[in-house]
């Protein structure tokens, strides 16, 4: 799946010697399994350019350092694109990894990444030694696994991305809340993505289903027929979820249909989407089912594919019903 790495300012500094950073090349972003927190997320840059003077005390050096400073630039808006960000109160004096371990006992990060493990004292084995990293860290590295097609199972595998996204869009065609299948993975998606959230961090749960799965029994699918249905999915969904809604979560509901309408496109697949990535899921968001399933990570360019597709501003399917449950357009 995708995991949230805290990465110490110290270490994202040292990478303007491209060296020092070839390691790391292509580990963070969209397309790949790890995210990079951005934390403390409005003092994070500060503090990585601030790490980044320390390795420049020599007045002769003002070339080099200037040519390190635009790779360190470049490198930094690189990594900032599928990154995450958590704020957090902040002083001069604080101590970025002391800081760093208190957010994590808040939210946990997947691991917490520095330069090099402070001499002498006994760290927590999520506290990743940047100088000692290697593939075979089942931390840094975590295997894949067919997942058992229960709620729990499938939720255990996604709950580090739901802790540190903030925008969640369910793409499921056969979505339906009127039954308890579709409906207790939702619930407890929603308890994990709604826990520990800071006062000011608000997030976005999006469900792209379709009625057509309802027109294939020999039913005539017209606008009415549709519009009817839609009203029924889309009440299923605000019943099951409008008492577990927090104040802090948006949630929108995008009924859809790829019949008598132009498009090359098919509404079959299943997918979660987030701002740090996506998951095509072979048999669906419906538990419990039999047989396990294989969760697989998009590409970039896949992941921008689809994200293009299931939007409120998208032409590639037909829009029948658009809801919002909570939160505003």
């Amino acid at each position: 799946m995708i995991y949230e790495f805290a990465v110490e300012p110290a270490l994202v500094a040292s990478w303007h010697d491209r060296s020092a950073y070839r390691f790391f090349d292509g580990k963070f972003g969209l397309g790949t399994k790890r995210a990079l927190c951005r934390f403390p997320g409005k003092r994070w840059r500060r503090l990585v350019l601030g790490e980044f003077q320390k390795f420049f005390t020599n007045p002769e050096d003002k070339a080099k350092k200037q040519a390190a400073k635009k790779r360190l630039d470049a490198l930094i808006r690189h990594l900032e694109h599928g990154s995450t960000q958590r704020n957090h109160s902040w002083n001069q004096d604080s101590n970025w990894l002391d800081c760093a371990l208190c957010e994590h006992a808040r939210r946990p990060f997947q691991g917490i990444v520095v330069l090099q493990s402070p001499d002498g004292v006994d760290l927590p084995e999520y506290i990743l030694d940047a100088t000692t990293l290697s593939e075979e860290d089942m931390l840094w590295n975590p295997p894949a696994r067919s997942t058992p097609r229960e709620a729990s199972e499938l939720l255990t595998d996604i709950t580090p991305l739901l802790h540190h996204v903030r925008n969640i869009r369910l793409i499921d065609p056969y979505f339906d809340c009127r039954e308890d299948r579709w409906k207790n993975l939702l619930l407890g998606l929603l308890d994990i993505a709604q826990n520990g959230r800071a006062a000011d961090e608000s997030i976005t749960v999006e469900i792209h289903t379709s009625v057509d799965r309802e027109f294939d029994r020999n039913r005539v699918q017209d606008e009415e027929s549709e519009r009817e249905e839609a009203k029924l999915l889309v009440e299923s969904i605000k019943n099951a979820v409008s008492s577990v809604l927090n104040g802090q979560t948006k949630f929108y509901v995008f009924v859809w249909s790829d019949r008598n309408y132009h498009t090359t496109e098919k509404l079959h697949n299943r997918w979660i989407l987030t701002e740090t990535g996506g998951i095509l899921l072979g048999h669906g968001l419906d538990t419990p089912g039999k047989g396990t399933d294989d969760p697989s990570l998009l590409s970039k360019n896949q992941w921008e594919h689809r994200c293009s597709i299931y939007a409120k501003e998208s032409s590639v399917f037909r829009l029948v019903r658009q809801e919002i449950i909570s939160g505003e357009t």
